[in-house]
């Protein structure tokens, strides 16, 4: 992500996003194909050098779109991305597993005999595909006048000008993903084993979660710090991050103690109500204190936190 972050504040952002979508949609699919553990290790990390074009330098593109007081909503509504799309994925994951579980072996042409696991790969991956077709409507946002890349030295020495500024965002929005991310990967397991739900209703009910938390906290709280902004408040970002940082940790503790999977996914919902509503103020944070010629590498910085 650092290295492409550095070509992103060079080159054509549009295209790298295309490029990367288009990598990790293919990777996906051949990851299907894999018949040992290099392979799909191998076809895996090339989902993640794809997937590690899209937020840095989109994150750039946000802030050549938007002013500094309308930024919040427009990276959060950027972020729900994540939050919601995973509930989208839970939601119709289940239905596709049930389908290509029903279908057996299936013989797809280039890919040869595939079954379960495997051909839910190459479906996902290869309907994924139009998607960076569309990027190809999106329009390259004008660089600064006089803009020139920033050399690392350069970008060594504003961070360190930044340091306190940049590194406590990072460390306070790095803690309330690693909440969020932990939530939402151990709970299907935690609805089985501890609920008995099957596969279809841990997963019907962590995706209608992280679907409406994600989408309502994405909106909510880029709104909330962009109007605080607008009225003159120069900590709204950092304001609206710390306060949801604070309000996710009680839900994702207590959640677990509860009676029924009902009462535990009422309370998560808070968790990623909160956790997506800080996306939004946290990365417009960093885009606001980054120049035009280093957005997209403090943005790969940010993500990686």
């Amino acid at each position: 992500g650092l290295v492409i972050a550095r070509w992103a504040d060079r080159y054509s952002r549009k295209w790298i996003v295309t490029t990367g979508i288009t990598l990790w949609c293919l990777m996906t699919a051949f990851a299907g194909t894999a018949r040992n553990y290099l392979q799909l290790f191998l076809y895996r990390t090339g989902v993640g050098v794809g997937e590690a074009t899209l937020s840095p330098s989109a994150y750039s593109l946000l802030a050549g779109y938007f002013p500094p007081q309308r930024l919040a909503l427009a990276i959060g509504v950027f972020s729900a991305g994540v939050t919601a799309g995973s509930g989208i994925a839970f939601l119709l994951g289940g239905a596709v597993i049930s389908w290509v579980m029903s279908q057996g072996t299936v013989t797809v042409p280039l890919f040869g005999d595939l079954s379960g696991w495997r051909l839910v790969m190459v479906c996902v991956g290869l309907l994924g595909l139009p998607v960076a077709g569309l990027m190809l409507l999106v329009r390259e946002p004008p660089r600064a006048p006089g803009f020139a890349p920033a050399s690392t030295r350069e970008v060594w020495q504003h961070f360190r000008a930044n340091a306190s500024s940049y590194g406590l965002v990072f460390i306070g929005y790095g803690t309330t993903s690693i909440t969020a991310f932990s939530v939402m990967t151990w709970t299907p397991a935690l609805y089985q084993r501890r609920y008995g739900a099957t596969i279809g209703e841990a997963a019907a009910t962590i995706g209608t979660a992280a679907l409406l938390g994600g989408l309502l906290g994405a909106i909510i709280g880029g709104a909330v710090a962009d109007r605080l902004e607008s009225r003159g408040d120069r900590h709204a970002k950092l304001r609206v991050l710390f306060w949801c940082g604070i309000g996710l940790l009680l839900p994702s503790v207590i959640a677990p103690l509860m009676p029924t999977m009902l009462m535990h996914a009422m309370l998560i919902f808070f968790t990623f109500f909160f956790g997506t509503a800080a996306a939004g103020p946290g990365g417009a944070y960093v885009q606001s204190i980054s120049p035009d010629r280093m957005r997209a590498q403090f943005g790969a910085v940010y993500q990686l936190s």
